[in-house]
């Protein structure tokens, strides 16, 4: 079992050793360190980050996750308070699109209801080509039962996803969060996201989320950005704004676990707890990464920046 790295680093620690990197850049960071953070080694090497990450669970994501035959991808149609689709593997009913077969499914259009995929064990891709989706009684777009599903932003394409203040089912049991998933969950491609969360989260993925391109903007009444299992950022541009934590993973049960790893992108986050919590680990080995006005900067049990040196 991994041993609890416990101390107290002061942000300009953090900020010095993290200054006139090629690998990070962090700029206009606020707050504080939490107290439970401490870096690990000198945390300018690659070699901390050569130890951490081999004890955590690894990624589900690949690029072949992103890939797709164009003549294979079924056709729904969001047609304002209903849908169509083009091929099987899916179900509507009034307001709601339900996916039941593995395969690539491309939505365009808007909707005033909910997009579920229920496919038990399979792998989903859904293709999002301009979308304004929204749940005016809850969440918007639900992953119930998947292997690994991937929402993937056409190029050139913006697309908006919100739901409602509040929900009608309020139950511990029942989505909270604007996209909510109960599988692997990866967000790809050249497009825009901007996803609202006006109940709860905004992006929330009971197991592993993977960022790995497009242009991500959040705004939650509560977290940003949830993996339960871990959070990856791998590329694209992400932008958060949020009442609580900003990009999170909190998983208190597995060693290897409950960690965030940002690899590359362009990170900003605004919060008004945690900029970037691991209940674990939180390791940042390239990137440039803004934290600004957040209670506190990083919260983790290890802290690994890799490739920093003094400015």
């Amino acid at each position: 079992m991994r041993k609890l790295k416990l101390g107290l680093a002061s942000l300009a620690a953090v900020a010095v050793l993290a200054g006139c990197s090629s690998a990070t850049a962090f700029t206009d960071v606020s707050g504080q360190v939490a107290t439970r953070s401490t870096a690990t080694g000198n945390s300018g090497s690659s070699e901390a980050l050569n130890t951490l990450l081999p004890e955590n669970q690894e990624s589900h994501y690949s690029q072949e996750d992103s890939d797709y035959d164009e003549s294979s991808v079924t056709q729904i149609t969001l047609n304002g308070s209903s849908a169509t689709a083009s091929g099987g593997g899916v179900t509507v009913d009034g307001s709601t699109v339900t996916i039941t077969s593995a395969g690539t499914y491309r939505l365009a259009g808007s909707l005033a209801g909910q997009v579920v995929v229920n496919a038990d064990s399979q792998d989903v891709k859904l293709i999002l080509d301009g979308v304004e989706l929204t749940n005016p009684s809850g969440s918007p777009m639900v992953v119930t039962a998947a292997d690994e599903v991937t929402l993937s932003l056409a190029n050139g394409t913006e697309n908006t996803i919100s739901d409602a203040d509040a929900y009608a089912d309020a139950s511990d049991a029942s989505p909270s969060s604007t996209i909510d998933s109960a599988s692997d969950l990866s967000i790809a491609g050249n497009g825009s996201l901007s996803v609202t969360g006006n109940n709860n989260d905004a992006i929330n993925s009971a197991d592993g989320l993977v960022i790995a391109g497009g242009n991500v903007t959040v705004k939650a009444a509560d977290d940003g950005i949830r993996g339960k299992d871990y959070a990856i950022v791998s590329g694209g541009t992400v932008n958060v704004e949020a009442t609580g934590d900003g990009i999170k993973s909190d998983n208190e049960t597995n060693t290897d676990r409950g960690y965030v790893l940002i690899e590359n992108g362009t990170i900003n986050v605004t919060s008004g707890d945690d900029g970037i919590k691991g209940f674990n680990d939180v390791a940042i080995s390239g990137g440039a990464v803004t934290v600004s006005n957040s209670l506190e900067v990083f919260e983790a049990q290890t802290l690994v920046i890799s490739g920093a040196r003094p400015g």
